[in-house]
């Protein structure tokens, strides 16, 4: 300021922005919610026997609440085909590997928390089962069927059962990142290509007009009448 040289904004970042939400790396993981089958009822028939349920899912990761399905109405075999994604920073990522725990001398990653309920207007939603899936921070993906647990705690059923069907992908953000200015860089190269291939069309016929001025010749415009195309010299 006192040399009167202009501030640049890019050379200031908000540290209170979560690093989630900043372009600084990190990771993205991507989640498909595909279907389920052969899942607990909860709900009963006219004659008292638990027949179907309302599925729903909530996901949860590092104790954020991620997404929730919307609910299936009458079914065991919910298809959701529902995906969300959501990303976690540098800072994030180190934290969430620093407390993960230990046991046996090995490192259990921070789980993916799948939490099946059937939604019920009258009472309150009943929990229909949990599945937690180990989340390796490193590169991956798959698409697999995983069985329902009983849960813990107030999530607690003894009647889950089934299986639910998740496509899972962890992507580096660095790495996406440079595919997308790759992507831009060639979209960049394609344009100016093109610039330049129209460029000697346009200067070919300036120059012809340039130079027919500069020797005092008529320029000749066409124009056409009904009875065929006739030449004006201007």
């Amino acid at each position: 300021v006192a040399d009167n040289k202009p501030i640049l904004a890019s050379n200031f970042r908000d540290e209170s922005m979560p690093d989630s939400s900043r372009n600084d790396g990190g990771i993205k993981v991507d989640v498909t919610i595909i279907k389920a089958r052969d899942l607990a009822a909860k709900d009963k028939n006219a004659f008292g026997k638990r027949t179907s349920s309302d599925p729903y899912v909530k996901i949860y990761y590092n104790g954020t609440k991620h997404h929730r399905t919307k609910t299936l109405k009458s079914t065991v075999n919910p298809e959701w085909n529902e995906n969300f994604n959501f990303s976690l920073g540098i800072g994030e990522v180190k934290s969430i590997k620093a407390k993960n725990i230990k046991s046996k001398n090995q490192s259990i990653p921070e789980a993916l928390v799948v939490r099946l309920f059937d939604e019920d207007h009258l009472n309150t939603n009943d929990p229909m089962g949990t599945i937690s899936i180990p989340l390796d921070l490193s590169t991956w993906s798959i698409t697999k069927w995983y069985p329902v647990g009983k849960g813990k705690g107030k999530y607690f059923t003894e009647s889950a059962k089934g299986e639910v069907q998740l496509k899972i992908s962890v992507t580096d953000l660095d790495a996406e990142n440079q595919n997308v200015l790759n992507h831009q860089s060639l979209e960049q190269d394609n344009a100016t290509s093109r610039k330049e291939k129209q460029e000697p069309v346009v200067t070919a016929a300036t120059n012809k007009v340039q130079s027919n001025v500069a020797e005092n010749k008529p320029i000749q415009k066409h124009q056409e009448d009904e009875e065929g195309p006739s030449t004006i010299s201007v």
